[in-house]
């Protein structure tokens, strides 16, 4: 065989040229079979290999963030629930609070309103001594005066019997006498 690279003329077989041009666009079937079959190999061998780890860490990593979510859904909740109870309790709190100020007030008046009526009876009743111990200390002193003023009549007149006085005499009696009472 012969090569030409350069000719100057073309060998050209019409006759021929469309029969190899027909033979080509039929591929072999032998060929066929075993690009598919080859085909089929890679297709396995990735479906085994590659495909089926990925789907797996698919999976695995939608069934995780599913349930994080579920969780997160479920702590919020719990959450808001939680938060309401302790809402809850806090108004109780707060309610039972006022409810305590206000008894003690309550109680705080009762106590003031039983002393100042307890002050009021004990001011009374020293009044009420005072005014007896006054009273009896003007009764003794009446009768204290009263005594001096018999005694010093009595003595008056125990001196005016002994001795026969003049009237001028008798006042100076009565005046040294009452001096001697005051004194």
């Amino acid at each position: 065989m012969e090569l030409k690279l350069f000719s100057s003329k073309p060998e050209v077989d019409p006759g021929n040229d469309i029969s190899n041009l027909f033979k080509g666009i039929f591929p072999n079937p032998w060929v066929m079979l075993a690009t598919f079959i080859a085909l089929i190999i890679v297709v396995l061998v990735l479906y085994g290999l590659v495909f089926k780890p990925i789907r797996k860490s698919i999976s695995e990593r939608r069934k995780f963030i599913q349930d994080n979510i579920d969780e997160s859904i479920k702590n919020r909740e719990s959450s808001i629930e939680l938060e309401n109870k302790r809402n809850l309790e806090l108004w109780e709190a707060r309610i039972a609070a006022a409810g305590i100020v206000n008894q003690a007030k309550i109680e705080s008046e009762k106590i003031a309103n039983e002393y100042i009526v307890n002050a009021k009876k004990e001011a009374k009743r020293i009044i009420e001594d005072g005014h007896k111990s006054v009273a009896q200390q003007q009764k003794k002193f009446e009768e204290e005066s009263r005594e001096e003023i018999i005694s010093v009549a009595t003595k008056l007149a125990s001196k005016i019997l002994e001795k026969h006085v003049s009237h001028y005499e008798e006042e100076e009696l009565i005046n040294k006498l009452l001096n001697e009472v005051y004194e």
